[in-house]
């Protein structure tokens, strides 16, 4: 099967947003803390690891039925950062910073 252009630029496109998601999600928890923002991070991290280990408890069950998707590292890490991006512009909305 031969790579078409619009694969390789999609390919490329969700790789440059995944890269920014990951650098996004450092910056965030490196950044100095005042306890509003410690409570932000912590709403967003235990809203991400929830929602990670539901999809991965989810994977697994499908996996039981040879259905299962099967995330790779990268796939994973992606999908966290992402879930993470989400959860912290959510409560950076909600609770102010």
């Amino acid at each position: 099967m031969e790579n078409s252009p619009l694969a390789s630029a999609i390919f490329l496109i969700a790789s440059c947003i995944s890269v920014a998601c990951i650098l996004a999600m450092a910056v965030s928890l490196a950044k100095k803390k005042d306890e509003r923002r410690a409570y932000i991070i912590m709403k967003a991290s235990a809203s991400t690891l929830y929602v990670a280990a539901a999809l991965f408890l989810l994977d697994s069950v499908l996996a039981a039925f040879e259905l299962g998707i099967g995330f790779t590292s990268f796939s994973a890490l992606t999908m966290i950062c992402i879930i993470y991006a989400v959860a912290f512009a959510f409560f950076k909305r909600k609770y102010g910073d």
